[in-house]
């Protein structure tokens, strides 16, 4: 090969080093990089003229059959990196169309912790895991958001598997991924979820995932959110605590977002309605049906939210002052905490528009209709 061949497969080696390209090969997954390829030069065809002495013959140069590097799909990671570096050194691409075509090849854009090739199942083999990003054009303010999937890929004798945590993994603007462990012990754990147009999507906040090999494919074990510093997250970590029956952890995690100093009120600070007061107002209501489904006595938390909201108090407080009072009721009269919620459900859905708009925060905000105030 000449310096000119040699000096281009050096640069695109450099290249691919550089930008940690990978390629989910049928969804198997190798790292670009390799060599440029001689090509023999045209043979000297000199014409002779009619009458001149005949020029000694010149050697024949036949060119030798190149075998086609992507004529069988790799059944190892070996093989799929010897397929790649021979096709992206002629092409001078990193992810080139025939490979996509012909390998059903995904462009991945990482290693997963640095760690690409290793038993992540337990069965001695090696597993290829990296990322795959995908990305959408986003706002012109913000720019593209993309979001990250971990990508786990296993040989099962006859193609590549994905045993990774599938499309519910994607994460926003993902910033970490890491393995904890070897082989089937192995948990995938990545950081991230945060998108940046903020204003469009809602107040975000970065989470920790830990994902473990559960009957052949990595599941969700557990979800550690950042630490809140919304008033709209403080709430929403209360609710996780509710709906996991969690009755009197969830009182108390209420109680700390309503009295807080320092935790921010996204709708004031984008503009839009006075969100702290929702808020308080909503996580008064739920603390009182929390301590009652706690069996506890929930009258304290019932006068602290009468006193909250007295005569011509703002909305929100007074329209779950009159929730609260049409639970006690129920709770009272007929028995129980259900009893309650139905009659609290019943109130609350002649005022359906004012409980969505107090949870309108964004495309990518959670939702709450009159059925989830007290679903009990």
């Amino acid at each position: 090969m000449g310096s000119r061949g040699l000096s281009a497969a050096a640069a695109l080696r450099q290249r691919i080093a550089a930008g940690g390209i990978v390629l989910a090969l049928s969804v198997a997954v190798v790292r670009c990089g390799g060599d440029g390829e001689a090509r023999p030069a045209p043979a000297d065809a000199a014409g002779t003229e009619a009458g001149s002495p005949t020029a000694p013959a010149q050697p024949t140069v036949t060119s030798t059959p190149v075998p086609d590097p992507l004529l069988n799909r790799p059944d190892t990671p070996t093989a799929a990196v010897a397929g790649v570096e021979a096709v992206t050194a002629e092409t001078n691409s990193s992810c080139p169309e025939q490979l996509k075509m012909r390998w059903e090849a995904l462009c991945g854009t990482a290693d997963i912790d640095g760690d690409r090739v290793a038993d992540r199942s337990g069965d001695a083999t090696a597993e290829i895991a990296v990322i795959v990003t995908r990305c959408s054009a986003g706002v012109p303010a913000t720019g593209p958001e993309c979001a990250g999937q971990p990508v786990i890929l296993r040989w099962d004798s006859s193609a590549w598997r994905d045993i990774g945590p599938g499309d519910g993994a994607r994460v926003d603007n993902l910033q970490a991924a890491n393995f904890q462990g070897s082989g089937a012990a192995s948990v995938l754990v990545p950081y991230g979820g945060a998108l940046k147009n903020e204003r469009g999507a809602g107040p975000q906040r970065k989470s920790t995932t830990s994902y473990e090999l559960r009957s052949g494919r990595y599941v969700v074990t557990n979800v550690t959110p950042d630490r809140a510093l919304y008033l709209y997250h403080s709430v929403l970590d209360a609710d996780t605590l509710f709906g996991q029956n969690e009755f009197e952890k969830a009182a108390a995690a209420y109680e700390s977002a309503v009295t807080s100093t320092t935790l921010r009120d996204w709708k004031a600070e984008t503009g839009k309605d006075d969100g702290r007061a929702e808020l308080i107002a909503y996580a008064r209501f739920r603390a009182m049906v929390a301590t009652a489904a706690a069996r506890k006595d929930p009258r304290p938390a019932y006068d602290e939210i009468q006193r909250a909201a007295p005569v011509g108090a703002p909305e929100p407080a007074a329209l779950f002052a009159t929730a609260a009072q049409v639970f006690l009721a129920g709770y009272t009269e007929r028995g129980g905490v259900h009893a309650g919620c139905v009659e609290a459900t019943e109130y609350l859905a002649k005022v359906t528009d004012r409980i969505n708009a107090y949870f309108a925060y964004g495309y990518d905000a959670e939702l709450r209709s009159y059925r989830d105030m007290c679903p009990l």
